[in-house]
């Protein structure tokens, strides 16, 4: 979605972009992975944009407090980049002290509202799932579901860690169809049909 985005271009066949002169930029803030693999990422993203996408913005804010991290996306919404779309935060769990506490998933679910409105911007958060029961973590998860207009919901093959599957769980508006896509040997997202996915499935077992 981000290089798509981004770069304006159509990626997957599936996925188009829709954005405007005025709220062209993306922000991506990764609050999770380690620096290298922020990178690793962002150097992903750039490759499937074609290359040196002026309106894509990369952030690794790994180790900074909750409260800092929001103050720091207000600052920058507000001084810094003029012309968003779209922020993703990966994730956003970091967000709040607890994801288990009902008070700070409110809060944060208001300050995005905010947010959203404020800027004119869209937010697309990046949640974890239980693994016991396939709902988003905690009293944050519940809550941002609740405010989402899509939800979209991605898991690896059960067979072929490469392989992960996309598809709608809630939408507003209309649903797309479910689709499959597999990391290939250059270490990029590449779409799957029905019939590659089940050939990459006998290879494994093979």
């Amino acid at each position: 979605i981000a290089p798509t985005l981004a770069s304006n271009i159509e990626i997957f066949r599936n996925i188009v972009p829709n954005m405007t002169e005025h709220h062209g930029q993306v922000l991506d803030w990764d609050t999770e992975q380690a620096a290298y693999d922020s990178y690793i990422v962002a150097n992903r993203i750039d490759l499937l944009g074609k290359r040196d996408i002026p309106n894509y913005g990369a952030h690794s804010l790994r180790g900074i407090s909750a409260k800092d991290l929001m103050d720091l996306l207000e600052y920058s919404l507000e001084n810094i980049y003029r012309n968003v779309g779209i922020v993703f935060i990966d994730q956003s769990a970091d967000l709040v002290e607890s994801v288990n506490s009902e008070e700070e998933a409110v809060r944060i679910s208001k300050w995005q509202e905010m947010i959203t409105a404020k800027y004119n911007i869209h937010i697309c958060n990046i949640i974890h799932e239980n693994k016991h029961d396939n709902y988003a973590q905690g009293w944050l998860g519940t809550q941002l579901m609740k405010k989402a207009e899509t939800i979209i919901e991605v898991k690896k093959d059960t067979t072929n860690k490469r392989i992960s599957h996309v598809e709608p769980t809630d939408t507003r508006g209309g649903d797309f169809e479910p689709f499959s896509f597999w990391i290939n040997d250059e270490g990029l997202p590449e779409l799957l049909s029905a019939d590659d996915r089940n050939e990459l499935l006998k290879e494994d077992e093979i």
